[in-house]
């Protein structure tokens, strides 16, 4: 029979790598190998500056010697690889441009942690052949939704929940960390609380397949002005079981995530 010291080394997250928003930390313990979480919001709301934040802000992912992966196909990657810049100096584009010197400086000390890809045309089978051949700690999909996958499907959320099957199972397989990005349905737009159920074309199929779920909510702007709070939450948490909501902002200049 299992022994009760390898159970309790299984639920360890002590070895887990480090969200660097501290009460994310405090209140789920990292994402360690093998986990599989997802990351989703409204259009414009912030999600890839989320993400952006939790690698290359300070204390971050790649701060922490951790080889990060980001397969990118929302955006040009040179556009995401502009917003990591600015989130590990803290600096926006027109700082960076005043003081160049600096911005090296602080860069090179994270640069060769963080690989970016432009995945278009990249199908699933194309992501588990780059984590065998490479190895990397943590992967990021933005957006998982737009990966291709063999095989025919009836309906759209079967193949989504193909997809979301499959990430998990590269997780596992790998042994590393997955972060998918996704988008939330009309049912989120301007809401500060949400919930998994709120995916777009989930039909639960996505959800069931993560252990970890955090909803970036958004409450409306008022007078022109963009609201800057936004929510986080977990909504569904297998590491350690937490469900809540963590208060926090965003900074899009620099692409952070600050409480």
């Amino acid at each position: 029979s299992t022994q009760i010291e390898d159970i309790m080394q299984g639920v360890d997250t002590s070895n887990h790598y480090h969200f660097n928003i501290r009460e994310l930390q405090d209140r789920i313990g990292g994402i360690g190998k093998g986990n599989f979480g997802i990351i989703f919001a409204r259009p414009e709301t912030g999600k890839t500056a989320f993400w952006v934040s939790l690698v290359a802000n300070e204390n971050g992912f790649a701060h922490q010697d951790i080889n990060v992966h980001a397969f990118v196909n929302e955006e040009p990657a040179i556009r995401t690889q502009m917003r990591l810049i600015t989130a590990c100096c803290g600096m926006s584009r027109e700082q960076i441009a005043s003081d160049i010197e600096l911005a090296k400086e602080k860069w090179s000390q994270i640069s060769t942690n963080i690989k970016l890809y432009d995945t278009v045309d990249w199908t699933m089978d194309d992501i588990d052949s780059h984590c065998e051949k490479h190895k990397p700690d943590i992967i990021v999909i933005d957006q998982l939704d737009k990966v291709n996958i063999s095989g025919i499907y009836a309906r759209s959320d079967e193949k989504l929940r193909a997809i979301y099957t499959s990430a998990r199972e590269i997780a596992k397989r790998r042994k590393c960390a997955i972060i998918a990005i996704s988008q939330a349905s009309n049912d989120a737009h301007n809401k500060r609380h949400m919930d998994f159920n709120m995916m777009e074309n989930s039909r639960t199929g996505k959800a069931a397949e993560a252990d970890l779920i955090i909803g970036v909510g958004k409450a409306p702007d008022t007078n022109g002005q963009e609201n800057i709070d936004r929510s986080l939450c977990i909504s569904k948490n297998k590491i350690n079981g937490y469900h809540g909501i963590i208060d926090a902002k965003i900074y899009r200049e620099i692409s952070r995530y600050d409480v």
